[in-house]
């Protein structure tokens, strides 16, 4: 039977490909339906919208889906590092403590699917607002008290971007 023989094939591997793959296609469809539908601009501001409310979703799943405990910068790293290995990124963290903690991205998936769509040009619109609103709400969703800067954009044309999240007192 054809099925049979084609489910040998479904690995783990493939699984994750397939779903990941799915994942960001997705987000890129919603996008294009909601610029066809409305404009450039109320696209941008529906996505930004449901990320961040998105975000915080997912920053509390990974915690209790990898038994992460506590609320500082580090947590905020080790949560967003978790789900940007699951998604392909390619990353490193220069500096990692409780108060202070640096993600440096090396190459963006998100950023790769503007390239392949020819929308590069459009990611100094939507690279920044997007990333910044996104991860924001994610160290909100991790404590209140974190507070993210973002000095380097690649979507602007920096060579990596940088997240940069700090814990108030």
């Amino acid at each position: 039977m054809v099925l049979k023989e084609n489910l040998k094939k479904l690995t783990p591997e493939k699984q994750i490909e397939f779903l990941r793959g799915a994942y960001f296609g997705v987000d890129g469809v919603w996008f294009l339906v909601c610029e066809d539908e409305y404009d450039f601009d109320t696209a941008l501001y529906l996505d930004v919208e449901v990320w961040k409310r998105f975000a915080k979703i997912l920053a509390k799943r990974v915690k209790k889906m990898f038994d992460i405990e506590g609320e500082d910068a580090r947590t905020v790293v080790d949560t967003i590092g978790l789900r940007w290995t699951i998604e392909n990124w390619v990353f490193e963290v220069p500096e990692y403590s409780s108060k202070r903690s640096v993600l440096r991205v090396l190459r963006c998936p998100f950023l790769e699917g503007l390239e392949r769509s020819n929308r590069k040009n459009f990611s100094p619109k939507i690279c920044d607002p997007v990333c910044k609103n996104v991860y924001q709400s994610w160290g909100k969703a991790i404590n209140p008290k974190i507070k993210l800067e973002k000095p380097k954009k690649m979507g602007e044309g920096d060579k990596q971007c940088e997240f940069v999240y700090t814990l108030e007192d």
